[in-house]
């Protein structure tokens, strides 16, 4: 019975650090595809990180956009994602692909 249940709880934690695992990366793969977006959008626009982060009224700074377009934000926040849009004239979803 013990050997049972310690087969059960050895289980259940191994499928839950894979989807645990899984949802990580996931969330890897949106942030880089979102900030490569976003730097190929800008650099079109002819915009420095700061120029940019000035036109969208100081909700971020340059550095945190770095670190956006390097991916190193899990969840830049949707605030911020539409007002680099509105900024470059482009839809959510564009920066989204």
């Amino acid at each position: 019975m013990f050997d049972l249940l310690l087969q059960h709880i050895c289980y259940t934690t191994y499928a839950g650090y894979v989807k645990a695992s899984m949802q990580h990366l996931c969330y890897n793969i949106f942030a880089v595809n979102l900030g490569k977006n976003i730097e190929k959008y800008r650099k079109q626009a002819g915009l420095s990180r700061e120029k940019l982060a000035f036109k969208c009224g100081g909700k971020f700074t340059a550095n945190h956009l770095l670190r956006v377009e390097r991916g190193m934000v899990k969840n830049p926040g949707i605030e911020m994602v539409r007002a680099i849009a509105k900024e470059l004239l482009l839809f959510v979803d564009t920066l989204l692909k």
